[in-house]
């Protein structure tokens, strides 16, 4: 099946994401790869739908998700998100618009759950992206970034898995669980990396402990991008895409302006992607 996707809400602009005890637009870009990878590897081909662009209107953002999504001939779209209220509110809801996104929602949701959320149901509020996408859609805001009690249960690697788990359940494909040891971004050895290129960038072709690293601070930037420490053309084209939206020479290859760029980036937390 052919699965679009996109990263909620953006770093900047109008279109923002909510910030709590952790901020929604780094922490999307943690879990949500995890549940995109596990699809893929299960033999799914699933396309970005994520605005690009920094400092973009609201109207913007969403038109250019869905009319991405509409262009790219899937039959799912998964619209990844996470909740914010007052900090007293917590647990995980799924978004839909119709009673094919209700499937997919309650399986979704049933594997959430089963890591200890609270279950906040299935619900068909008026949204734009599960309204106007022409596939089935669904807007996933598994817990609240607010809330310490769903913060403490969080993990970005059982939470991608969860989802990945409730989709595969109605579409079908061999569920195989990444591990927290394939996607550690928040282990970084910013200063071993950053020591290690500029001794020698890191170019396409190179199988190393740290490709990985800079595969998993790309999956935490920009996601859609399997760590598995092989620089091949998934890598490259993700660094080259980096390099596009920063400004910096897009060669594809990580020396010392990309990397330093990365790191700041990944300090910071925020991002252009």
């Amino acid at each position: 099946m052919i699965i679009s996707y996109d990263f909620g809400h953006m770093a900047n602009g109008a279109d923002t994401s909510a910030n709590g005890i952790v901020y929604e637009y780094a922490e999307i870009r943690r879990y949500a790869p995890v549940a995109i990878q596990v699809l893929e590897q299960a033999g799914h081909k699933c396309i970005n739908c994520t605005p690009i662009q920094s400092g973009i209107s609201l109207n913007e953002s969403l038109a250019y998700r869905v009319n991405k999504a509409n262009a790219s001939g899937s039959q799912l779209h998964l619209c990844f998100h996470i909740n914010a209220f007052d900090g007293s509110v917590h647990g995980a809801e799924v978004e839909i618009a119709s009673d094919a996104g209700a499937r997919y929602g309650e399986s979704v949701l049933t594997e959430i759950c089963k890591l200890g959320f609270t279950r906040r149901g299935v619900n068909r509020p008026s949204l734009y992206v599960t309204k106007h996408t022409n596939m089935t859609a669904i807007l996933i805001e598994p817990f609240f970034c607010d809330n310490a009690e769903d913060c403490k249960i969080y993990n970005p690697v059982t939470l991608g898995n969860a989802i990945a788990k409730g989709v595969l359940n109605v579409i079908g494909g061999n569920y195989k669980p990444l591990d927290n040891g394939a996607f550690a971004p928040q282990q970084i050895n910013i200063n071993n990396i950053q020591g290690s290129v500029s001794m020698n960038p890191i170019r396409m072709g190179e199988n190393s402990p740290r490709v990985r690293l800079l595969q998993s601070i790309l999956s935490v930037l920009i996601g859609g991008i399997s760590i598995d420490g092989d620089f091949g053309q998934g890598t490259y084209n993700a660094v080259v895409r980096y390099q596009k939206i920063m400004g910096i020479s897009a060669d594809g290859i990580v020396g010392n302006q990309t990397i330093d760029t990365l790191l700041n980036d990944l300090r910071h937390g925020w991002f252009k992607a």
